[in-house]
């Protein structure tokens, strides 16, 4: 386990300073700089100068994304700040380095936070065989890999959904308030991030109307009035209102449509109601199957994108309890995103720790019971 995170580590650290140019251009030349930075994400700057900028929580720079990211980047700029001496900002070559730099490495731990968290549910769950070989797959993702490189929204959605999805497997151990209660913050904690995050919410009731030992259809409507569910929605509204108030001072500022900042304005592009130069690439692409023929592939490899499919597969047909709710969380995740217009592949980085789980599982699964297959699972992990 220690080796494989260390290198998922070194792949993360790897590539992180893009943005350094040493050679001097006649601009920097006059300014007396020996190298120049440019911050060329656009999602990372924005999330910097929002972060920059954040002063009010009831009128946020931005709506197109929770408030969450914008806490732990200011957190993570200040900190740096502090630390070395420099001030932050993005008018100056160094305060754009020390904002940039800083906000990656909160987005490299938060990457290796999902190895652990990963490592932890699996474990419990499932054995530490599935546990390690899912921390082996997610480690060398090309797709995680990039992501962990630049700071998104993305980043701590994956951890907090990740969380989430732990905290509703193991109600069957701790079927106790202060369980859900905690399930319930995190909730909102994912929420405040990007609002599917309530998409979590319906994960985490399934888990609790389907806990063992009988299932059926009075016994799921018994267990929907249990005080201490209802307890977990008001946990979970009280964070979210909590990090994000202008949803109840400024509702009306989630239908603002000015600019790519606006929450509205956001999803009019990834529905194809607004066409920006980044979304003509989308155009003609078949919803949902563009994702599984196109982006995996990119982001994964072909090997890695059929074991991924395999596995959901796998769990919906042969799977318990536990391998069917995680693939009930990937498909209402992914019917969220399918059908949209706009289809990036980082979309898709919210699936890849749960399906990434169920494919291990279905490997040493099978390695257990069908030994002439381990050649061919063997090949394709090495693939």
């Amino acid at each position: 386990l220690i080796a494989a995170v260390l290198a998922a580590l070194a792949l993360r650290i790897t590539g992180g300073d893009r943005g350094v140019v040493t050679a001097t251009p006649p601009e920097a030349a006059q300014q007396s700089d020996t190298y120049s930075f440019y911050h060329y994400h656009p999602d990372e700057t924005t999330l910097i100068r929002a972060a920059l900028d954040f002063r009010d929580p009831t009128k946020p720079p931005l709506t197109a994304y929770g408030t969450l990211p914008m806490y732990l980047a200011s957190a993570a700029i200040t900190c740096a700040a502090w630390y070395t001496g420099e001030p932050a900002d993005l008018a100056t070559t160094s305060g754009r380095r020390l904002s940039v730099y800083s906000v990656r490495a909160l987005s490299i731990l938060l990457s290796l936070a999902v190895l652990v968290v990963l490592w932890l549910v699996a474990r419990s769950i499932w054995g530490e065989y599935t546990a390690l070989l899912a921390v082996l797959l997610i480690g060398a993702v090309p797709l995680a890999i990039q992501q962990a490189h630049f700071y998104t929204v993305d980043a701590p959605f994956v951890l907090l959904a990740m969380l989430c999805l732990g905290a509703a497997l193991r109600l069957h151990e701790r079927s106790r308030t202060p369980a859900y209660l905690i399930a319930g913050l995190l909730i909102g904690l994912t929420a405040a991030t990007r609002l599917n995050g309530l998409l979590m919410a319906v994960v985490l009731v399934t888990a609790h109307v389907t806990l063992p030992p009988k299932i059926g259809w009075r016994r799921i409507l018994r267990r929907l009035g249990t005080p201490a569910l209802w307890y977990a929605g008001l946990a979970s509204l009280a964070t979210l209102f909590l990090l994000q108030p202008h949803l109840l001072f400024e509702p009306e500022s989630m239908l603002r449509s000015v600019d790519t900042n606006d929450f509205a304005y956001s999803v009019a592009i990834a529905r194809g109601e607004v066409l920006r130069p980044w979304s003509l690439a989308d155009m003609h692409t078949i919803a949902y199957l563009h994702f599984w023929t196109a982006l995996w592939p990119q982001g994964a490899g072909w090997p890695m994108t059929l074991l991924l499919l395999s596995g959901w597969s796998w769990a919906v047909a042969r799977g318990g309890r536990n391998e069917r709710l995680v693939a009930f969380g990937c498909a209402l995740f992914f019917l969220s995103i399918g059908g949209l217009h706009t289809k990036h592949v980082r979309y898709l980085l919210p699936l890849l720790a749960p399906l990434v789980l169920l494919a291990a599982h279905m490997v040493v699964d099978l390695c257990g019971r069908h030994r002439w297959r381990r050649w061919v699972i063997g090949g394709t992990l090495a693939c």
